[in-house]
């Protein structure tokens, strides 16, 4: 098994184990969603303006399954879809619609043949694809022509507070780092889609106390570091040092901000499969 490989195994593993906390802490997803559903219903081809306009409908990275019912009730049928095996379990014993499917897959090697899906929806999990490039090669292929991808992922300077937090620790990696604005728009441009635009949008959520913050992480199952983590546990001054350098940002209104800087994608590919 590669290095990556065990790496997406670890990632997938991690999200498994907080299905059950997940639905309670996921603030930022819910306000994420919100975002992509805005997007999605904007500008709808006249062809699709039916009684379920998004027609065949993949949820990429459907976790828990937090927006399969609104999913399916706009959609002739939806496939969750998740590389967790755990939050699939989870998510089919609390959908109750006859239209959703599951798969376990791998969003850089979907699992489905051509010309499959009129519309993608994909909530914060492409940030933890290594190869944006092979996942938008394959929503692509997957997509009828004239259809539509709405994803969300975060984006460069998400977490910057704690990031800067962490340095007053040790060199080490604590916090994910993101792609910048400048690689996701050469990504778009390379694709083979039609249309791409990028909307950005700064999210931030206040906090009592940090442990509010890193608790809420792991309960949504994203505190898996990818790169350089810290190979020993933390002191009890290691961690005396995060929380005085974390309270440096404490704000007028008494919160403690963790700030997400988050990128929603609309991609469509034309009816022709001729780039615009």
């Amino acid at each position: 098994m590669s290095a990556y490989s065990q790496l997406k195994h670890r990632i997938a593993n991690q999200f498994g184990k907080a299905a059950n906390s997940y639905d309670g802490a996921a603030r930022l997803q819910r306000l994420t969603a919100e975002l992509l559903w805005r997007e999605l219903l904007r500008e709808q081809p006249p062809q699709r303006c039916k009684v379920r306009p998004l027609g065949a409908t993949l949820d990429l990275g459907c976790g828990t399954g937090l927006q399969l019912e609104a999913l399916a009730t706009q959609s002739d049928s939806v496939c969750a879809m998740d590389l967790s095996i755990d939050m699939l379990k989870f998510a089919s014993r609390n959908i109750e619609s006859q239209s959703v499917y599951w798969v376990r897959g791998d969003a850089e090697h979907l699992p489905f043949e051509n010309n499959t899906f009129d519309t993608v929806f994909s909530n914060l999990m492409v940030q933890w694809c290594k190869n944006l490039d092979r996942v938008l090669a394959e929503l692509y292929r997957v997509l009828k022509p004239g259809g539509k991808a709405v994803l969300s992922t975060l984006m460069q300077g998400s977490l910057s507070e704690l990031s800067q937090a962490w340095k007053s620790v040790d060199n080490y990696q604590h916090v994910n780092q993101f792609i910048s604005e400048q690689a996701l728009r050469a990504e778009m441009a390379n694709s083979e889609f039609s249309r791409h635009e990028l909307i950005q949008r700064t999210l931030t959520l206040p906090y009592a106390r940090l442990t509010g913050l890193t608790r809420e992480l792991k309960k949504v199952g994203a505190n898996v570091v990818t790169e350089n983590a810290r190979p020993t546990p933390l002191g009890k001054a290691d961690l005396q040092r995060l929380l005085s350098a974390y309270e440096t940002y404490r704000n007028n209104d008494g919160d403690l901000p963790a700030t997400y800087q988050v990128g929603i994608l609309v991609l469509e590919r034309s009816d022709n499969g001729v780039k615009r």
